[in-house]
């Protein structure tokens, strides 16, 4: 069983690249959890997120499930996931920073839980390869496939505006 200051950190982590609360919110929240830690109090990073209005309850519960179900985020070398995108009905697509060339790009990750299923593995496979053999100015550019940790991914270019929906 993880200590409970792991549980927030992983907590914490997950709330920001969702884009539920900032960097800011994170560090004012973990002020105030040393402060009633000091008093005594005994709460988690999710209580104090609730209990400042930063969270709705639900989503609280919904990281809260995620971190004891071990899916937390994916680290992947040569990455920096900044923040999340989009979900979709086979993964989560991130905002990324290629670190060796300093550039944005778009990481789709397939959800660890269908990542165990060979179908699922494969249609993710064959449309990362997919995206990769095409070449045309209004379709976005593979960069490079992989896995690490048990989480596979594709990394794509990066195009700044809207999406596609709006």
């Amino acid at each position: 069983m993880p200590e409970q200051g792991e549980v927030d950190l992983a907590f914490a982590k997950i709330a920001v690249l969702r884009r539920q609360v900032t960097q800011e919110n994170v560090q004012e929240c973990f002020r105030t959890l040393g402060q009633l830690a000091m008093q005594g109090v005994e709460k988690s990073i999710a209580d104090i997120m609730v209990d400042k209005s930063l969270l709705p309850q639900a989503e609280a519960e919904a990281i809260i499930k995620m971190v004891e179900a071990g899916q937390t985020v994916p680290e992947l070398p040569g990455y920096t996931l900044l923040h999340e995108l989009g979900r979709g009905g086979m993964g989560a697509v991130y905002k990324g920073l290629q670190t060796a060339l300093d550039r944005k790009v778009a990481i789709k990750i397939l959800f660890p839980e269908l990542a165990r299923n060979e179908k699922y593995l494969t249609r993710f496979l064959n449309e990362a390869k997919a995206v990769a053999k095409l070449q045309h100015p209004n379709i976005v550019s593979a960069i490079d496939i992989g896995e690490a940790g048990g989480f596979h991914y594709f990394a794509m270019e990066f195009v700044e505006g809207e999406t596609v929906a709006n």
